[in-house]
């Protein structure tokens, strides 16, 4: 009977935070900043700006009820707890008690946030007391719908702790209309060919070619073109059988219809992607 009630009241009893990040070049953001003053001070105006523009979207398209933007110790906070989950209790009850009394610390200095010892193995990634499994995770070409990952974020029993990212890195114009005009012309030459051959044409090659269309128009109005990506991360105790744990993660994610693939000689990079607020992601130095 416990069992049983423990099974139902896990995934009932789940909290869930999430995060909002957003990075800007500096080869981006450099003009507009000068306009604003130049300096640290007419960039953060340049952030700041955008920073309204995405709540907005966020309160609208989203329906979110709230966004707060975190400060410098907020995110030192949520660092520190990505890399030791177990800390968040010492810092709630020091929370509770600054309201009684001023004098209690409640921020953690950036020299803190991060853990005091980790090692990165071929399986997993071991930092502090903790131990994490990530796995990347492909996207469907015709896309998703919103919460399509949220099973992924079920954890399978207390003590467990899961997390994913979804990355919407945009590629260069330049980039971007090389890779527009050589889908768009592959399309246009497959169905010329078929077309001189005779041969029947499938929906599936037709939607490819409307598809490519499609978006070689939306990237001639302004519009940008990104290749979007997905990391999930789980993380226990190392009292915990961490295989076991990345196994059912990848069940997880099949279970939600997609297709995961373990990062094994990169799990510390994607864990700081998977797990950690800072705009950090897997991109390629020669795709930005």
């Amino acid at each position: 009977m416990n069992d049983e009630l423990a099974t139902a009241l896990t995934r009932a009893a789940v909290r869930t935070e999430a995060f909002v990040t957003f990075v800007v070049p500096e080869a981006r953001i450099a003009k507009q900043a000068r306009e604003f003053g130049g300096g640290l001070e007419g960039r953060t105006r340049v952030l700041y700006a955008l920073a309204d523009e995405i709540a907005a979207m966020l309160r609208g398209g989203m329906g979110m009820t709230d966004v707060t933007w975190l400060t410098s110790p907020q995110l030192a906070l949520a660092v520190r707890t990505g890399f030791a989950p177990a800390d968040r209790a010492g810092i709630i009850d020091a929370l509770a008690a600054h309201q009684t009394d001023p004098t209690v610390c409640t921020d953690v200095p950036w020299a803190m946030a991060g853990p005091s010892g980790a090692d990165t193995t071929m399986r997993h990634y071991s930092h502090d007391a903790w131990n994490s499994i990530s796995s990347t995770i492909k996207l469907p070409d015709r896309g998703a719908c919103l919460g399509a990952l949220a099973p992924v974020l079920t954890p399978s029993e207390p003590g467990e702790r899961r997390s994913y990212t979804v990355v919407f890195p945009i590629l260069p114009f330049s980039r971007a209309d090389r890779q527009t005009a050589s889908g768009e012309w592959a399309a246009d030459m497959g169905e010329g060919l078929r077309g001189r051959l005779q041969i029947r044409q499938r929906s599936r090659d037709r939607d490819n070619v409307t598809r490519a269309h499609r978006l070689d128009a939306k990237l001639a109005s302004g519009h940008a073109l990104t290749r979007p990506y997905a990391v999930a991360c789980v993380t226990v105790a190392k009292t915990m059988r961490v295989a076991e744990f990345g196994r059912r993660l990848d069940a997880s994610v099949r279970r939600a219809g997609f297709a995961p693939l373990r990062l094994d000689l990169a799990q510390d990079a994607g864990f700081a992607a998977a797990t950690l607020p800072l705009g950090l992601g897997l991109t390629r130095k020669a795709d930005e």
